[in-house]
């Protein structure tokens, strides 16, 4: 398992107590066996004996298998200095719109949210229906948590961006939801800072 990154988040309010961390298999059957292993290795048996770390999560995790999208490159990320803000963002397409949105952010969005100060890192398909049919993940930077409401106002009012929406809805709406956001801080452990 390799880790990319572990965050909390910055807007607690709305996201109280969660703990949402990225790790990299070399296939979907890697992780299985990589998490057999991992819940029954003895290190980990003994850190679970461990009285303070008892009773710390108050439901069971959720697991999200993803399978980066051909035009994400996580790897080529490099901040420009630590900290700023991270965002998770999931869409949720309409029937048959997840390849026009995939297509979407691959021909215009990235470069376009790259044009007002967001760097785009990783862009997910979950690996498990029935979220491998219509769900996009991706994990965006911004400088800091202020500046990340002026790169969106500065991008929605972008008259390309306009343009974009317009023509890539023709065959229809993209989108069967609002996009769901959270903004995350890394924790000094995560090997994305």
């Amino acid at each position: 398992m390799e880790p990319v990154g572990y965050w909390v988040p910055i807007d607690t309010e709305q996201h109280r107590r969660k703990f949402i961390y990225v790790l990299k298999h070399p296939s979907r059957y890697a992780a299985y066996r990589n998490w057999v292993r991992f819940v029954n290795s003895r290190p980990w048996q003994a850190v679970l004996d461990i009285p303070e770390f008892q009773g710390l999560l108050a439901e069971s995790p959720t697991s999200v298998f993803m399978t980066e999208n051909d035009y994400s490159d996580i790897s080529k990320f490099i901040p420009e200095k630590e900290g700023g803000a991270y965002e998770l963002r999931t869409y949720v397409a309409n029937p048959n719109q997840l390849a026009h949105l995939n297509a979407r952010f691959r021909d215009h969005t990235t470069r376009l949210l790259s044009e007002h100060g967001i760097k785009s890192l990783a862009h997910w398909t979950p690996f498990d229906e029935p979220e491998s049919e219509n769900t996009l993940i991706y994990l965006i930077h911004h400088a800091n948590r202020e500046q990340a409401d002026v790169n969106w106002r500065s991008f929605k009012n972008d008259p390309q961006w306009q343009k974009v929406a317009r023509e890539s809805e023709g065959d229809g709406q993209l989108l069967a939801q609002p996009p769901e956001s959270i903004y995350l801080k890394p924790l000094d452990f995560s090997p994305l800072k």
